[in-house]
């Protein structure tokens, strides 16, 4: 594509550009292993030759762009080349998928002791996300225990397809390499280094395209030129780190009750497979695929309660009604039930045996197990056919050659060769279940209009239980004089209507999705603009159709207010065209008939609550103040701390850096109680 081409691109959609060039990939990606030099050379001369007769916004355009395209190209090239030179890179692709894996293994271990919480203090359930653990690649950043596992997965996931590329070649066994030898391989730390950056880098255009990144020259600490890559909207991407933590934190707080209810079972289920797992000889671990069903059932006790909690505060209900050509959703969970439930096993076999295999654990961390034994072994244990079994296990399966379908956080089988995978008992158990679920539904092209359908009607349903306010209890569908025209929610709330336009997203874990669901954010404010005029022109008739629950005079336009509510909370709080967003959690709270207090407390201890409304009733100024900052949100804001990070260079270019959002303490201090 030439600048010509590009400078009518920019003509018929100049805000839009950058985005366009960017989203359908127009100018190559310097990520990619097929980018030259000569393809950076070519956007170098192409910008190069831009005369006055370009717009000025448009050469500036192109310069960030170029600009862009060198700093993230250069430096991938350079950290590419170095861990290629790596004698890492000359062992056999089964050895390298071994050792990475082990490694991870081995620090979510570690992780899992630095982090015991001291069980006689009552927990907000987030201690694991708070930033404790000194970085030893950027001087002066902390990352959390957690962080530190997510990033371990997220360099795994990507350095497999890397290897895959240079060596697809499964059948080269290793079967006599030893985690002794994987230590003494003198620079397999220096390509996970490597790898590290090339993951930060691949991390950095993946914002850079998706999440309304710029890029600005500056100088660091010493002085070196420095590349940087900065939200447009610093708001923006911090709503969307505290909706990480908000969503841990919810989904402890919703199944404490429920973990409460069924410890006995769970304590119970996790003795059972203590004293089973000192029965086992560790060279028979593959055993435990042959429990008897009555066994199973027995060591079962804490994943089965756990799958049941997660199914009853985790996932929305619509979507394990979903089916498949040889199932439902559901069936996927028992998979995972499954695999968790070996995992334990299988660990508390090593932990019984440490001192026995620490200083041989390559071949233990993560075993190499046949296919067919998980399969044949789900089969029986959980009564399907062999051939259902086979297309449910294989879903969890990680098939290096297939490139970026799925990945580590909901694909923890690795394929080490035809038939065989890894079995890494910590990645098993690193499965987030509603990521899973979603991935399943986008693979299998499951529409999801049914499940927004149902989610409105839940949410309209939740919303109209409230006694502070009034809510029309159907949804409204009509044709209004701009044509056919439906409400999702109309409410009456101290002499204002409030319209409500729902969205069922898919929660974004990466750049691309978060675009996705922004889209259709942007959609739904477009629909609620539309909608607020029809409200305006046809109040008689919609008050009408809604048998008088309007008002007989209509309501002027100050006294409309419009929101976008959503399932996930990555966008609450956030305005866009003075609409506000927010999510059903933060919506229910503050018309809850439960009082006017949010509280943090633990038996008749309290540790931390706040009014979300001053006097008996709630108003709309209370309702305003408390859209632009909720409570759930303000609280974890108040403790989070965004970092300037510097990405240590290879070679002679320049410096890349970024922002950094961490967790710097736990939202309570538990030494203090009101």
């Amino acid at each position: 594509m030439d600048i010509k081409e590009l400078y009518n691109i920019y003509q018929g959609n100049p805000e839009k550009f950058k985005k366009i060039v960017l989203y359908r990939n127009l100018l190559g990606s310097p990520i990619s292993y097929n980018y030259k030099d000569s393809d950076l050379e070519s956007l170098v001369q192409m910008i190069m030759s831009m005369d006055e007769k370009y717009e000025t916004d448009f050469g500036f355009m192109m310069m960030e762009l170029g600009l862009a395209y060198e700093a993230i190209y250069s430096n991938m090239k350079n950290n590419n080349a170095a861990r290629e030179k790596t004698e890492f890179m000359n062992y056999p692709l089964d050895y390298q998928l071994r050792a990475l894996i082990s490694f991870f293994e081995d620090q979510h271990k570690l992780g899992i002791e630095l982090n015991n919480i001291d069980g006689k203090k009552p927990i907000t359930g987030i201690k694991h996300l708070v930033a404790n653990v000194e970085s030893e690649i950027y001087p002066g950043m902390r990352y959390s225990t957690s962080q530190n596992s997510e990033n371990l997965i997220e360099l795994i996931d990507y350095s497999i397809p890397y290897l895959y590329y240079y060596d697809s070649n499964f059948e080269k066994p290793c079967d006599n390499l030893t985690y002794e030898r994987c230590l003494q391989c003198p620079d397999i730390m220096k390509f996970v280094h490597h790898s590290n950056f090339c993951e930060l880098i691949n991390g950095l255009w993946s914002l850079y395209i998706y999440k309304d990144y710029s890029v600005k020259l500056g100088k660091t600490d010493t002085d070196d030129d420095i590349t940087v890559f900065v939200p447009n909207s610093n708001e923006a991407s911090l709503i969307d780190f505290v909706a990480g933590i908000r969503r841990e934190a919810r989904r402890f707080q919703n199944s404490i009750d429920l973990l409460i209810s069924n410890q006995n079972r769970i304590i119970n289920g996790n003795k059972f497979i203590i004293r089973l797992a000192k029965k086992i000889k560790l060279d028979l671990w593959k055993s435990i695929f042959e429990l008897e069903l009555e066994v199973y059932l027995r060591c079962n006790l804490s994943a089965n309660c756990t799958m049941k909690i997660i199914k009853q505060t985790d996932i929305f209900p619509a979507y394990l009604r979903q089916t498949l050509p040889y199932g439902e959703l559901n069936d996927f969970l028992e998979v995972h039930e499954f695999l968790v439930t070996m995992s334990e096993i299988y660990s508390n076999i090593l932990n019984h045996n440490w001192e026995e295999i620490e200083h041989d654990r390559f071949n233990y961390l993560c075993p190499v197990v046949d296919i067919d034994l998980l399969i044949k072994s789900f089969s029986r244990l959980y009564g399907k056919s062999l051939n259902t079994a086979a297309k449910l296990v294989e879903w969890f399966i990680y098939y290096p050659q297939r490139g970026k379908e799925g990945d580590l956080f909901s694909k923890p089988l690795v394929q080490i060769s035809g038939k065989r995978v890894l079995f890494a008992p910590n990645l098993i158990r690193q499965i987030n279940i509603t990521r899973m679920l979603e991935q399943i539904m986008l693979d299998y092209k499951i529409k999801r209009a049914a499940i927004g359908d149902e989610y409105e009607s839940y949410l309209r349903n939740k919303l109209s239980q409230s006694s502070l306010w009034n809510v029309y209890a159907d949804k409204i569908e009509f044709k209004s004089s701009i044509g056919n025209t439906d409400f999702d929610v109309i409410a009456l709330f101290d002499n204002h209507v409030v319209i409500i336009e729902i969205k069922h997203l898919v929660t974004p874990y990466d750049p691309k999705r978060y675009y996705e669901d922004r889209q259709e954010i942007k959609k739904a404010i477009k629909q609620l603009k539309l909608r607020k005029q029809v409200l305006l022109r046809d109040w008689a008739l919609i008050r009408d159709i809604t048998n008088g629950f309007l008002p007989p005079e209509p309501y002027p336009e100050e006294r409309i207010i419009q929101l976008v509510c959503t399932n996930i909370d990555s966008f609450t709080s956030l305005e866009i065209d003075g609409i506000r967003i927010v999510d059903e959690s933060v919506l229910i709270r503050f018309f809850s008939d439960n009082g006017q207090y949010v509280k943090i407390w633990s038996g008749s201890k309290i540790y931390k609550k706040e009014k979300i409304w001053e006097n008996s009733q709630p108003t709309i100024d209370d309702f305003k103040r408390y859209i632009a900052s909720p409570t759930a949100v303000k609280w974890y804001r108040e403790v989070v701390k965004r970092k300037n990070i510097t990405i240590p260079r290879y070679g002679e270019r320049e410096y890349l850096g970024t922002v950094n959002y961490i967790l710097d303490e736990d939202i309570v201090k538990f030494d203090r109680q009101i």
